[in-house]
């Protein structure tokens, strides 16, 4: 029998989450930043340094709740406790206090675990860079520059936890999304660029299972910063563009002649498309972008580049975005106020999303928020359940001078890697990698002990 859960003050409606409370909620995986030290962590600093910082950030001790068939933030005045153990803690439920990040050490690692219905990884990080800020200045008894990072020196305003979706305006009566990705997203001046006869759709990599089980391997490679943004600037383009471009690449070296669209879809913050920078609510959509089994392919790599970073910031023009996103929840909002349960509900729709292919994710976090104390940070990895049904899931951040690509598959995808290491070079790029890593993620407990 499960225990009672605590009754928790509610406050606002939290629609932003509304996606990934409904879709697939039996097999939510949570979002993990591992941090690793140069040094053993100091438990009882790090607890010290997570104190501090929710005093500054409040807002992440929240966690959602339930009632009357819709979903709130809610205070959770629970202290957040930093366990020393290098298992994975079921976050959201009573072994974290119902805290949705939940934060452990063990030897030099540090590691955050976010349930992805409360925060997106771009969110999340804001604890991290606070948590990490202050663990450096009360171990090193220093008081460093905290740049950008949110510490007691910077006063908290309501930006920072505004839902980005609470006051979106109206649509107009029968308004209907037109998202036809297969249609606009090859525009060029000479119209939109076929697929050369191809079937339409998109390529699926049929030699790898798709990421959707317990176990997960994980392959890590970096490229100096410098140096890809030398190729990025030269290409009139961005590092996701890029980066999916050379994987695009790499995929077509392992299996030439693809005969559908190799897609690659990109999760981004629409932040400042509705004007909400600050949150650390959910605020991530999606692009998708053609990179390979296209006509483009016989283009230059720059020019390609170039016509898809225009691509990319089309599907981020607000006039689309808000129009969208305020279709999505309404549609959820009349889903709650039927007859139907939530798990009729979420069940409908996870079978829906669960039909969908895609070639490869490309996840870009951006940069790390780093100051004096970055040299004693060796590295970060970013682990978390890939996106639907495909098969390679990648992560992107930067750090200390280096863009960080991880790549998370079902099944080992060494070949795949190999080949992204071979277009690296022929850019004129050099790349180191990692061995490679098998790991499990635990469920979330987001919602343990809500009656839904």
């Amino acid at each position: 029998m499960k225990e009672k859960r605590p009754d928790f003050k509610k406050k606002e409606p939290a629609y932003a989450s509304y996606l990934y409370i409904y879709v697939n909620p039996l097999k939510n995986k949570p979002i993990i930043a591992e941090i690793y030290n140069r040094d053993k962590v100091d438990r009882d600093i790090l607890q010290k340094a997570l104190d501090l910082s929710l005093e500054r950030l409040p807002y992440m001790a929240d966690t959602l709740i339930a009632d009357k068939g819709q979903f709130y933030y809610a205070d959770n005045p629970l202290p957040m406790e930093v366990a020393e153990t290098s298992e994975i803690r079921h976050v959201g439920g009573p072994e974290t206090n119902y805290h949705m990040i939940d934060v452990t050490c063990s030897d030099n690692m540090i590691r955050f675990t976010a349930a992805h219905e409360f925060s997106d990884a771009q969110g999340a990080f804001y604890l991290v860079d606070t948590v990490l800020y202050n663990y450096y200045c009360i171990r090193d008894g220093v008081e460093y520059d905290p740049g950008d990072i949110r510490t007691s020196r910077t006063v908290m305003t309501e930006a920072e936890y505004v839902d980005p979706y609470k006051d979106l305006p109206p649509n107009k009566r029968g308004y209907r999304p037109k998202w036809d990705p297969f249609g606009k997203l090859a525009e060029t001046e000479e119209g939109f660029i076929p697929h050369n006869g191809r079937k339409p759709g998109i390529y699926h990599i049929s030699d790898l299972r798709a990421a959707d089980g317990e176990a997960y391997f994980h392959n890590a490679l970096t490229i100096p910063s410098d140096k890809l943004m030398e190729l990025v600037k030269g290409c009139k383009s961005s590092p996701a563009v890029v980066i999916s471009l050379m994987m695009g690449e790499a995929i077509m070296r392992v299996n030439p002649n693809p005969d559908q669209m190799i897609r690659a879809v990109i999760p981004l913050s629409a932040r400042r498309a509705v004007a909400c920078n600050e949150t650390f609510k959910n605020c991530s959509l999606r692009a998708e972008l053609p990179v390979g089994g296209t006509d483009m392919d016989s283009m230059p790599f720059a020019e390609r580049a170039e016509i898809l970073r225009g691509t990319l910031l089309k599907q981020l023009d607000s006039e689309i975005l808000i129009p969208y996103q305020r279709y999505v929840i309404d549609s959820f909002r009349k889903l709650q106020k039927s007859r139907m349960s939530y798990r009729l509900i979420s069940r409908l729709l996870s079978r829906f999303t669960s039909r969908e292919f895609d070639t490869f994710f490309l996840d870009y976090i951006g940069r790390i928020r780093t100051t004096d104390y970055s040299d004693k940070i060796i590295r970060y990895d970013l682990l978390s359940r890939p996106v639907g049904k495909c098969p390679i899931h990648m992560a992107v951040l930067e750090f200390n001078g280096e863009f960080r690509i991880e790549c998370i598959t079902g099944d080992d995808a060494t070949r795949y890697i190999e080949a992204l290491h071979e277009v690296i070079k022929e850019h004129g790029l050099t790349s180191c990698s990692e061995p490679c890593r098998k790991f499990t993620l635990p469920d979330t407990q987001w919602n343990y002990g809500m009656r839904i």
